[in-house]
């Protein structure tokens, strides 16, 4: 059995450096949680720095057809032209 090595990656440049080379330099992102008091969606992209920003935030849940339609107005907003 074959063994690997652990690395430590860093994160957030990790991010960065993916997100600068997609198309529009942002990769737009969706998490659902589960909390005491029900679903809670948080909706915003990653920047070619490796910032996560937060654009909306939803309590409860949220259909496939609103998700799609938010990420593609996070993309025409925030990406670089």
């Amino acid at each position: 059995m074959k063994t690997f090595k652990q690395y430590k990656v860093n994160e957030k440049s990790l991010a960065g450096s993916v997100a600068g080379k997609a198309k529009g330099q942002i990769i737009p992102f969706h998490t659902l949680f589960n909390t005491p008091d029900g679903w809670e969606s948080e909706f915003g992209y990653t920047n070619a720095k490796g910032d996560r920003k937060i654009v909306k935030s939803v309590k409860g849940e949220v259909s496939d057809r609103e998700v799609r339609k938010i990420l593609d107005d996070i993309r025409k907003k925030h990406s670089v032209k």
